[in-house]
Formats: C-alpha cells, sequence, structure tokens
C-alpha cells in the first residue's frame, strides 16, 4: 500500500566504444513503452484493490534517450547480461551517483527520486532499444529481468516478443517480491 515513482531509463549506445551505435531509440518507440508501461502498472494498480483494501498508485517519469545521462557506450543486445551492471554504473555515473556497486549507485537515485517526488517507494528501468530486425534478447538468452525487492529492472524494448504491459507488469512483481 502506498505511492511509488518509477524511472524508465531510455539507455542509448553512443558508438564512442568497441560498439558501433546500430540502433536508435524513435520517439514513438519511447511513447509507445512509456505508455505500455503505465498501461500494466494500472493493472497492478487494480490488483492491489483486491486484498485487504490495499491500494499503490504509480509515479511514472521517465528519462529520454537523448538525454545524455542515458548514453553509455555499449550497444547492449550485443552482449551478455553480466554486462548489465556494468552499464548500469555508468550510466549512474552520469546521473552523479559515482561511488559504490551499481546496487548502492541505483538504490541511492531510487532514494533521491522517492524523496524528491514525496513517495513511499522507488525502483528504476533500464530501458535497452532492439527494434526488428535485432535480436530478441541479449547474447546469453536473457531478455528482461529485475532484482528480487529492486532495486532495478533491466528491460530489451523486444522481451522475446512480449509487449511492454506485459514484461514491465511481470518484472515490477519482482520489484515488490512476487
Amino acid at each position: 500500500t502506498g505511492t511509488v515513482t518509477v524511472t524508465l531509463l531510455f539507455v542509448e549506445s553512443d558508438g564512442t566504444g568497441a560498439d558501433p551505435n546500430s540502433y536508435t531509440w524513435t520517439a514513438a518507440d519511447v511513447q509507445n513503452y512509456v505508455n505500455g508501461v503505465n498501461t500494466g502498472l494500472v493493472w497492478w494498480s487494480a490488483q492491489a484493490k483486491q486484498y485487504n483494501n490495499c491500494w499503490v498508485a504509480f509515479f511514472v517519469r521517465w528519462v529520454p534517450p537523448t538525454d545524455s545521462r542515458c548514453k553509455q557506450w555499449r550497444e547492449m543486445v550485443q552482449h551478455p547480461s553480466g554486462e548489465v551492471a556494468a552499464m548500469a554504473t555508468d550510466v549512474m555515473a552520469k546521473f552523479g551517483y559515482n561511488s559504490g556497486t551499481h546496487m548502492t549507485r541505483v538504490a541511492a537515485f531510487n532514494t533521491a527520486q522517492r524523496s524528491l517526488y514525496g513517495t513511499d517507494w522507488a525502483y528504476t528501468g533500464f530501458v535497452v532499444y532492439n527494434p526488428e530486425p535485432a535480436p530478441g534478447q541479449l547474447t546469453d538468452g536473457t531478455a528482461a529481468f529485475a532484482y528480487l525487492t529492486g532495486p532495478y529492472t533491466f528491460l530489451l524494448f523486444r522481451s522475446y516478443g512480449w509487449r511492454p504491459d506485459q514484461v514491465f507488469t511481470h518484472e515490477s512483481g519482482h520489484i515488490f517480491g512476487a
């Protein structure tokens, strides 16, 4: 029961490292993803009402892929899931969270978001672009995951063919311990 800030970071490759910038987010795909997330979180709000007068309200904010803080050198769909932590570390450093592991950096970011927006809880979604004909999963077969109880979830734009309202909703359940 309570309020939740959900921050979507639309991660973009900038072509400055070993990987070429193969896929660039379109404004329409960003908006479609945000719409899907909102649809999925409304579903969670409806589910909460069915349990002993529980309720949950989500405040979804997003940082576009054109924001330099969301840019990093990896074209993530060309890497295994083991590199997600390094990607998250790099992105969080650009947001000013420069010490600790990827988990502690994102947890500190979430704490700041919770304070800034006055919510009871916060978590972050790192969303990576992989439009057709890009693979539907990372090189080790992973397409989306969440750390049980947070602090973040990682998702591909296309995760095994699931729509954003399905995959983000599913991974958000793990954020809350399901």
